[in-house]
């Protein structure tokens, strides 16, 4: 194996990691928009901060999809491969009745069935591939809405609690005049999302003229 060839899959792994975490990262972010009830289209996200976003879907929701596995039917599956694998290398008679009886069969006969048990099994490794594959693809797309999900009734919950009062939050101020305050879900250049904690809702507004002032965040560290 040369360098070159190395190089080569260094750079396909790199470039297929670098797809996944974006489809995961947007995946993420448009389940966290749609939850707080906010318009994706109208706050788009760069790619680098999409694949930002993927990357910690993936670390912290896969170690929660790591505990959520049915271990017991995992064992199950993986001793019932085991014995399919033992018995399929036992050693087998090669001459038996039927294989005489098959071999005696016309050739119109024989050769059809043959091919039909190949194409099955073909047919059925295809299929095992791509179920294997569909999953595979699946995934990230999971991981990426549970994220989403995850997050936006974090903030939901923790807005909602005893202590949500407490919280850091942003106000948007106009003309010397505080006119809303709440917590921020997604800005732009033109446009800002802001939960209302006045009014219970959450609020698309034009940035223009507003000045944005926050809160500073409680210190927990000694």
């Amino acid at each position: 194996m040369t360098l070159a060839t190395i190089a080569g899959g260094l750079v396909a792994l790199a470039t297929l990691l670098g797809f996944v975490l974006h489809g995961c990262g947007h995946v993420a972010y448009s389940t966290y928009l749609n939850d707080w009830g906010v318009q994706e289209g109208l706050f788009p996200q760069t790619a680098d901060w999409k694949v930002v976003r993927g990357y910690y879907a993936i670390v912290l929701q896969g170690s929660q999809l790591i505990s959520d596995i049915p271990w017991l039917l995992v064992f199950y599956a993986f001793c019932g491969m085991t014995i399919a694998i033992f018995v399929a290398n036992l050693p087998t008679v090669q001459r038996t009745a039927f294989h005489d009886w098959f071999a005696a069969r016309p050739f119109w006969v024989r050769e059809p069935v043959k091919a039909m048990v190949g194409s099955a099994a073909v047919l059925y490794v295809a299929l095992t591939m791509t179920l294997i594959g569909t999953l595979l693809a699946l995934i990230p797309g999971w991981l990426g809405e549970r994220a989403g999900h995850h997050q936006a009734l974090k903030e939901r919950k923790a807005i909602k609690s005893e202590d949500g009062a407490k919280l850091p939050s942003a106000e948007l101020w106009r003309d010397g005049r505080k006119e809303v305050s709440g917590k921020i879900i997604a800005s732009s250049e033109a446009l800002v999302a802001i939960y209302d904690q006045d009014l219970d809702l959450v609020r698309t507004l034009e940035r223009t003229g507003y000045e944005i002032r926050s809160g500073k965040a409680p210190l927990t560290g000694k």
